[in-house]
């Protein structure tokens, strides 16, 4: 008798195990796939700001379009080369002031602001702003959830045998993004 309860006892154990690392890899899988997510958006961004780089080099060849032009430039570049989530979140907030600063400008310049082209781009970047948010948003709720069932007993030990670990939160500063382009909107 002693004996069939060891072995329901290891049986339940055993289920218990794959039961743990199964809901570990999914979230690992989700975290991978909505990071994936997060990326293509931060590329539409990226060739948004490309766009309005070539742009303004069909512009007027004035000093401050020129340093406009620059700033954008190499915050991208900086963004681009960012790897991981938390250098990503420190590199597109330097984009994003860069972006926000440039737009500022512009939108002070009346041959530019009233421009089509120029206000479908800001537009877009906008929409790209939201699906963003929404993109970063999914993207760290499974990261935290991750984070903390590898951080939990029994969970963790597992996660630890397995080579699963903690995941980068990426932060992404929409609210102050949002505010200078209704700002800007409404100029």
């Amino acid at each position: 008798m002693s004996q069939l309860i060891l072995i329901i006892f290891v049986v339940f154990l055993f289920a218990l195990m794959i039961g743990i690392y199964k809901s570990l890899n999914k979230l690992r899988a989700m975290s991978k796939e909505s990071w994936g997510k997060v990326q293509f958006n931060l590329n539409a961004k990226y060739d948004l700001v490309s766009g309005l780089v070539e742009y303004l080099k069909s512009r007027d060849k004035n000093e401050l379009v020129s340093d406009s032009i620059n700033k954008l430039i190499e915050a991208r570049i900086k963004s681009i080369q960012a790897m991981t989530p938390f250098q990503k979140s420190l590199s597109e907030q330097s984009l994003s002031n860069v972006l926000n600063e440039v737009t500022e400008n512009l939108d002070n310049m009346d041959s530019i602001a009233q421009d089509q082209k120029y206000i479908n781009l800001k537009t877009n970047l906008d929409k790209i702003d939201t699906e963003l948010l929404i993109s970063t948003n999914y993207y760290n709720a499974v990261v935290s959830d991750l984070n903390s069932r590898v951080q939990s007993f029994p969970s963790g030990f597992l996660a630890g045998l397995f080579g699963i670990s903690s995941e980068e939160i990426f932060r992404y500063d929409f609210f102050n993004n949002r505010q200078i382009l209704n700002k800007v909107k409404h100029t």
